[in-house]
């Protein structure tokens, strides 16, 4: 999807955040941050999306803080705190009438937890409180029919603690039969998985895990590894996890796509039609 002006003032202040999460006592580096994104974001073409700004500006904020990663114990926190409630939700989504439903809905929830977005959500409250499934039944349908033993899945994961989440569905396609890959990104972004969070989660002894190759926070194509972008072309299914990919890809995947995710921004909110916090489950042929 093409950004819209208000995406320019949020990555702006996403570079912020970012400067005073990392040096929180070096407001010098905040400004050379700020100024430094703001004189890139000059430059950056309007026909392009998000998070192809995103890939050459986090690489740039890196370097002005000095820090490769500076989400990397934010990542860490939401991986572990995600684990320690694994069991438990497990147990309560496999006694489920619809399992596969319910790990669904699970999932998204899990997009909540997204460090790039200035709203914050309260995750753990939302597996008690979004038990209403009903935005699901449009795509739910042409998704699970098509995923029949054999199908080939490739879920294009999101972020940090959210694959954790990911792991009840995975596992539950598993014993369908369905053949599950598991897409990360290549360089570290925001609080985005990288295969270091797919292995601390077991993600790799549920399915195949790859990067995708891209270094930004979605799915783009043109920075795909060759082993990604076959398995994507291969893929009986593909399942975009996360408003990134969502930006990244919407109307140029190049083939049909399953999106899901949390509406985060007013940008999505107005193209969609939907509220703030709103689960989507969108089928894009």
């Amino acid at each position: 999807m093409h950004p819209q002006l208000e995406c320019l003032i949020c990555l702006l202040e996403q570079g912020l955040r970012c400067a005073r999460r990392t040096l929180p006592d070096q407001p010098d580096k905040h400004e050379e941050l700020v100024r430094a994104w703001s004189a890139e974001l000059a430059t950056l073409d309007m026909r392009q999306t998000v998070p192809h700004w995103a890939g050459h500006l986090y690489p740039l904020g890196a370097e002005i803080l000095g820090v490769l990663d500076p989400f990397a114990e934010a990542k860490r926190e939401a991986n572990e705190q995600v684990m320690s409630i694994l069991p438990a939700l497990r147990t309560q989504i496999r006694s489920h009438g619809n399992p596969l439903h319910a790990a669904l809905n699970v999932s998204i929830i899990g997009n909540y937890i997204d460090l790039g977005v200035k709203l914050s959500f309260d995750w753990r409250q939302a597996l008690s409180d979004e038990t209403d499934m009903a935005f699901l039944e449009k795509a739910y349908g042409p998704f699970f029919k098509k995923l029949q033993p054999g199908a080939r899945l490739l879920i294009l994961g999101d972020n940090a603690g959210e694959i954790g989440l990911d792991t009840i569905l995975v596992e539950l396609l598993h014993e369908r039969g369905v053949n599950v890959t598991y897409a990360v990104r290549s360089a570290p972004i925001l609080n985005d998985a990288l295969l270091e969070d797919a292995r601390f989660v077991g993600m790799d002894r549920l399915c195949t895990i790859m990067p995708s190759g891209s270094r930004t926070c979605g799915t783009i194509l043109e920075q795909g590894t060759a082993e990604f972008l076959d398995a994507y072309a291969g893929a009986d299914v593909v399942l975009s996890k996360g408003q990134g990919n969502f930006e990244s890809l919407y109307n140029r995947a190049g083939r049909s796509i399953f999106f899901a995710f949390k509406a985060k921004c007013d940008v999505i909110c107005r193209l969609l039609d939907c509220s703030l916090g709103n689960s989507m489950f969108l089928y894009q042929k």
